[in-house]
């Protein structure tokens, strides 16, 4: 719960610069996402595939996580994680070497496509929304596997986006769009009494991500 001395827009810098310090990066060299009006404020590494990204809400929710976004990098490599989750599930494998599932959520999305923005809509989360990893059984991970394939296009051999209907959030309107997968593995940050301590916090958080970041390199490779 934040405080009335909680200085969001210092809390962010404070986060993203553990951020950095943690992933390896050299000041100012993450890329920000994010902003007031969204809510929310962070960096990611800005790697072309599996990515480590960090936020924090205006709330004062603040998450790191494991990110595969439905984009063609090189090869789709969104798609040929689920095709190689789909013929020979391990994702229940890695869990098995993180410290603490229950501090993990599994959260597939829908993004529907408006030129190069991401309009909200009502169809967002697939499979009903995040998922604690501990509570995945093999029947529920290729439920929403199956759900996050079909938002590409299966005409295209699944290595382009999907035309779906979806309703637009704001204007409660249905209509035609692209729409891709996405997949976070995401673990909630402890906030720290002060600035400081994002390090310890963000570190903490990566580490136990840190099996998930490389079962995902691994399904996604080329």
């Amino acid at each position: 719960m934040l405080t009335d001395s909680f200085d969001w827009t210092a809390q962010v810098h404070a986060l993203v610069a553990a951020f950095e310090t943690e992933i390896g990066l050299a000041t100012g060299k993450s890329r920000p996402f994010g902003g007031r009006r969204q809510g929310l404020r962070g960096a990611s590494d800005d790697q072309q595939g599996v990515q480590w990204n960090a936020w924090l809400h205006v709330t004062g929710e603040a998450w790191c996580a494991v990110n595969l976004e439905g984009l063609a990098y090189k090869g789709w490599p969104i798609a040929k994680l689920i095709e190689r989750e789909l013929a020979h599930a391990r994702l229940l494998d890695a869990r098995d070497q993180v410290t603490a599932p229950d501090q993990v959520e599994v959260l597939w999305s829908r993004d529907a496509w408006q030129v190069v923005s991401r309009p909200p809509i009502d169809e967002k989360h697939i499979g009903g929304g995040p998922v604690p990893l501990a509570d995945i059984t093999p029947d529920r991970w290729a439920a929403l596997l199956r759900e996050a394939y079909a938002c590409l296009d299966a005409g295209r051999h699944h290595r382009a986006r999907a035309r779906q209907m979806v309703t637009l959030s704001k204007r409660q309107l249905k209509v035609e769009k692209e729409v891709s997968p996405h997949l976070q593995l995401r673990q909630r940050l402890t906030l720290p009494e002060g600035e400081q301590g994002w390090g310890e916090t963000m570190r903490a958080a990566r580490a136990n991500l840190m099996p998930l970041y490389a079962w995902a390199v691994e399904q996604s490779r080329a």
